[in-house]
């Protein structure tokens, strides 16, 4: 009998090869921490560049004096540059609210909708006009920009609860002068 248990209890104190597999179980968990990290980075950096874009719609809007349909065109293909490397090409708006006697945010456009859009983009125009509530005075006017950027992760299975599927940016800008802008 323990001629037959000798050969299984040899093996059981046989330390041949174990380093080997502890490594493999410990690079294992290190590889996903490693992609871990490097959606997180491609997260915040995708939110950056979609923020600034909406910021630098806005001044531009507000620097020009106005936006006609051409005018946000030519701005969509600088957006689309300006988020190289990243795919797509986001669909955004541009609207002007202007504050009337009593403080209260109104559409400045005939229709009461986006002054002008790309790529499909729509958006409610209460919710617009509930963003703006409170952010100007009586006779001022101020450029609202959204930005919806669809966003694809690498690891879908283990973020898919916590990262967005389109990251959505609001950028809001006053006039220089505080009066509302003219639009071609």
């Amino acid at each position: 009998m323990r001629a037959l248990l000798r050969p299984s209890l040899r093996l059981l104190h046989d330390e041949n090869g174990v380093a080997l597999i502890e490594g493999a179980i410990i690079s294992s968990f290190m590889v996903i921490v490693l992609l871990g990290m490097v959606e997180l980075v491609t997260y915040f950096t995708t939110t950056v560049k979609v923020t600034e874009a909406a910021d630098g719609i806005a001044n531009i809007v507000t620097i020009e004096q106005g936006a006609s349909q051409q005018t946000v065109d030519d701005l969509g293909v600088a957006i689309d540059n300006f988020l190289r490397p990243l795919t797509g090409s986001p669909p955004y708006a541009v609207a002007q609210v202007v504050y009337l006697d009593d403080g209260t945010p109104s559409l400045a456009t005939a229709d009461g909708g986006w002054v002008a859009t790309r790529n499909g983009m729509t958006v409610d125009n209460e919710e617009l006009l509930g963003l703006a509530d409170g952010l100007g005075l009586p006779g001022e006017a101020l450029v609202i920009t959204r930005i919806r950027f669809p966003y694809s992760t690498m690891l879908r299975s283990a973020f898919s609860n916590t990262m967005p599927d389109v990251i959505v940016e609001t950028a809001f800008a006053k006039p220089r002068s505080g009066k509302p802008i003219l639009y071609q």
